[in-house]
């Protein structure tokens, strides 16, 4: 993955040696995405930035500043952990690239085809299955994302998924986490948060 760090890195410098994008850089707002002058896009969250080359099929995050958690190692542990779960491939890959400049610590993650954008219609079955979830970390945000991980990966992952997102807290699976990869919906996004940091950053 060094030819990834070394990418990213370089892009990294040729957004610092913008007087704009270096300002947009060092001072992410919350939710807010800019497109660099070089065609980057940064795209920012509660607690992290991504960095997207729409040319490259890997997009790089890192942590911002201030927060309890690190949120992008916690994912890294929570990838290699899903393979003890048997539902690793239902996580979109994660690789902890390591630090650049020494300050920049990337993660690395395989790029969606698609985004998610409900499931339309479903049947009375694939609801009570999803009802079975609504009071888990796994299906208390969206039903229809519930119902779109069931249709793809079946019910018998489905509970193993539910077990390590009740292990692991993750329990912010709405639409906006999760698209698809290998014509399958996988969740993107699954460090879930720490309620301090949630709530500190909407304040």
């Amino acid at each position: 993955m060094l030819n990834l760090l070394q990418h990213y890195g370089t892009i990294i410098d040729e957004i610092l040696d913008n007087e704009d994008d270096h300002d947009a850089l060092e001072l992410v707002d919350y939710e807010e995405n800019y497109q660099c002058a070089n065609g980057v896009w940064l795209c920012s969250g509660a607690t992290r930035c991504a960095i997207v080359d729409d040319d490259c099929d890997w997009i790089v995050k890192f942590d911002l500043d201030g927060n309890h958690e690190d949120y992008c190692e916690r994912e890294a542990r929570i990838y290699k952990e899903a393979k003890n779960y048997g539902v690793q491939d239902m996580l979109v890959p994660c690789i902890d690239l390591g630090f650049w400049r020494g300050r920049w610590h990337l993660y690395a993650y395989k790029r969606v085809e698609d985004r998610f954008f409900g499931v339309g219609v479903f049947s009375d079955e694939e609801s009570n299955i999803a009802n079975k979830y609504s009071s888990s970390p796994l299906g208390e945000k969206s039903k229809s994302v519930t119902i779109g991980l069931l249709r793809d990966w079946g019910s018998e992952m489905m509970e193993r998924l539910n077990k390590l997102c009740i292990n692991w807290c993750i329990n912010d699976l709405h639409g906006g986490n999760v698209g698809y990869l290998d014509n399958k919906l996988v969740i993107i996004d699954y460090a879930g948060y720490l309620e301090d940091d949630y709530s500190s950053e909407k304040e």
